[in-house]
C-alpha cells in the first residue's frame, strides 16, 4: 500500500491522503473516510480522544460508522508514526460499538505493532486472533515475514514463511522477496540463492528488485564472480540492469582486494550502458580508493562526483583522510579538512579520528594531542 499523506489549507480540517502504488482499495478506503474520517484523524493527530468517541457515539455517526471505516481510520492510523499507537484504540472503541473485530482489523493491529518492532504485543494479537476463531490470511502472515526482514533477522522470516506453508496458505512474490531481502543485506549468498530457487519452484516469477538483492548479497560476500553470473541471468530473465546493480558490481569490486581499477571499470560500463551515477558510485569508488592508500585517486573520484552535481557527504571526506592518515599526509589531510568544514555537514568522531592518526603518522605527536583536545570543544567524544 502507499503511504499516507497529511495536507491542509487554510479553510479545511487535515486530509489524509494515500501516496505511491494507488490502487483501488486505497481508493475505496479514502472514499469511506470522507469528510468525517479526515474530522477523526485530525482529532486523533491532535490527541483528542475524547472528542472523537463523542463524533462516534453521535446518532448521526453511527450510520456511517461501519467496520470499513474504522478499519480505513487504523490503516490511516498506521501510515504515521505519531499515530500509530493509537491502531488498538481504534479497534477497540469499534468492538464497543457492537462491531466484532475480523481478520483485517487483526491485520491492522498486528501490523502497526510490527511497525513499532513490539513482537511481544504482535504474538499477544495473534494468540487472540486464533482465540476468536480467526486465522491469518496471506496479508498476516506477509506481515510477520516482512517485520523480521527489515529487523534485520531473516531466520525468523523464513520460519514464518515455513509455518504459513503448512497452513496451507500460498506465499507470494512478497513473501519470498522479504526472506531473500533479508537474507542479502548480510550477505548469506547460499540462503540466498536457497529461496530464489524455491520462489521460482513455487511459481512466483522474481522481479528486478529480487535479482539486484541477489547481486547484492554477492557484492556483500566479494562474489565478484558469482555476482557477474547473477547480472547475465537477469538479463536473460528479460530484466534490464540499473544503477543499483552496476553499484552492487562496483561494491563486489571493491571487496575483491580493494580492486579500484576493477571497480573504476564497472563504474565505466555503467557510463556506457546510459545509465549515470549516483552518490553510492562515488562514495563505493572513493571508499575502495582510500583503503587501498590511493589518495590521489580517491580525489579524482571525488572531483568527477561533485563535476556531476552530486554533493559529497562527511563518509566521503573522511574516506579520502583515512587515505591521508595512512601516509602520515598532513598538508592534503587539512585542505580536505577545510573542504569538510565548508562543503557539508561538518566533521564527526571519526573525521577528528583520522586527522589524529595522520599526524601520529607523520611523527607529530603533540599536534595529534592538539587535535584530540579539540574534539570536546567541537561537541564529540573519542
Amino acid at each position: 500500500m502507499g503511504s499516507a499523506s497529511k495536507t491542509t489549507s487554510s479553510n479545511s480540517a487535515p486530509t489524509y491522503q494515500p501516496r505511491g502504488r494507488v490502487g483501488r482499495n486505497v481508493a475505496e478506503r479514502r472514499d469511506v473516510l470522507g469528510e468525517l474520517g479526515n474530522k477523526v484523524l485530525a482529532l486523533l493527530s491532535k490527541g483528542n480522544l475524547a472528542a472523537v468517541e463523542q463524533i462516534l457515539d453521535n446518532p448521526c455517526t453511527k450510520t456511517k460508522a461501519t467496520k470499513a471505516f474504522y478499519h480505513s481510520i487504523m490503516h490511516a492510523c498506521s501510515k504515521h508514526d505519531s499515530n500509530i499507537k493509537l491502531v488498538p484504540w481504534v479497534a477497540d472503541q469499534m468492538e464497543k460499538r457492537g462491531l466484532k473485530a475480523n481478520i483485517v482489523t487483526f491485520n491492522c493491529m498486528i501490523g502497526s505493532c510490527m511497525k513499532e518492532q513490539n513482537t511481544e504485543m504482535a504474538r499477544q494479537l495473534w494468540d487472540k486472533m486464533y482465540d476468536s476463531g480467526l486465522k491469518p490470511n496471506r496479508i498476516t502472515y506477509n506481515i510477520m515475514i516482512s517485520a523480521a526482514a527489515k529487523s534485520g533477522y531473516p531466520t525468523d522470516a523464513e520460519k514464518w514463511l515455513a509455518r504459513m506453508v503448512q497452513d496451507d496458505i500460498k506465499p507470494c512474490t512478497v513473501s519470498y522477496s522479504a526472506v531473500i531481502h533479508a537474507f542479502a543485506k548480510l550477505g548469506h549468498t547460499d540462503s540466498v540463492e536457497l529461496w530464489f530457487a524455491r520462489m521460482e519452484e513455487a511459481g512466483e516469477a522474481p522481479d528486478a528488485v529480487v535479482f539486484n538483492s541477489v547481486i547484492n548479497s554477492c557484492a556483500k560476500a566479494g562474489q565478484l564472480g558469482k555476482a557477474e553470473q547473477w547480472v547475465q541471468r537477469m538479463i536473460e530473465a528479460g530484466f534490464r540492469p540499473d544503477a543499483k546493480t552496476y553499484n552492487c558490481l562496483t561494491h563486489a569490486a571493491c571487496g575483491r582486494s580493494n580492486d579500484s581499477e576493477l571497480a573504476g571499470l564497472w563504474r565505466g560500463k555503467l557510463m556506457t550502458s546510459g545509465l549515470g551515477p549516483d552518490a553510492i558510485t562515488f562514495s563505493t569508488l572513493i571508499a575502495s580508493c582510500a583503503k587501498a592508500g590511493k589518495i590521489d585517486i580517491a580525489c579524482e573520484w571525488l572531483r568527477e562526483m561533485e563535476s556531476h552535481g552530486i554533493e559529497p557527504n562527511t563518509t566521503c571526506y573522511n574516506c579520502i583522510l583515512r587515505a591521508c592518515s595512512m601516509h602520515g599526509a598532513i598538508k592534503k589531510a587539512m585542505h580536505f579538512w577545510s573542504l569538510l568544514n565548508s562543503k557539508c555537514q561538518g566533521p564527526n568522531t571519526e573525521s577528528y579520528n583520522y586527522m589524529i592518526a595522520t599526524f601520529l603518522q607523520a611523527g607529530e605527536p603533540h599536534m595529534a594531542v592538539e587535535w584530540s583536545l579539540r574534539m570536546p570543544k567541537a561537541g564529540l567524544h573519542p
